[in-house]
């Protein structure tokens, strides 16, 4: 073998290895990235009416608890209003909610379910009222 044919061989092998990287660090991202999105948790009705009636739960978990109402719990039927009319008072009345907060999750659910609009409005009244 002389010098050049040595030469080429190696510059070869060598972007051979950085292809190789490259995929790896590519796949590596991908898969990192795919688990992210798995571990979002849907939150049942029940799990979320515990995480607003805990006193000792921050801005974040009551967040997390509008957002996943939010995403997942839109539709509201007869037979759950009761539960949506406990979350609104209870988050209502939690220490460390803020208007944005409830706001958004009043909106949402009203924009959703027009048919519910009134007595939306009547438990938010009701739950205003009970945080004083």
């Amino acid at each position: 073998m002389d010098v050049e044919t040595l030469i080429i061989l190696i510059i070869g092998l060598m972007l051979l290895l950085g292809l190789l990287a490259l995929i790896f660090v590519v796949f590596r991202y991908r898969a990192a990235k795919a688990e992210n999105v798995t571990k979002v948790e849907i939150l049942t009705m029940m799990e979320m009416l515990e995480i607003v009636r805990d006193n000792n739960s921050g801005v974040a978990e009551l967040k997390k608890v509008v957002s996943n109402t939010i995403e997942n719990f839109l539709d509201i039927s007869d037979e759950e209003y009761e539960n949506y009319d406990q979350l609104m008072v209870s988050l209502c009345s939690h220490r460390m909610v803020n208007k944005d907060l409830v706001l958004e999750l009043d909106r949402a659910l009203s924009k959703n379910n027009p048919a519910f609009k009134d007595k939306l409005q009547a438990t938010l009244k009701k739950a205003l009222n009970k945080r004083g």
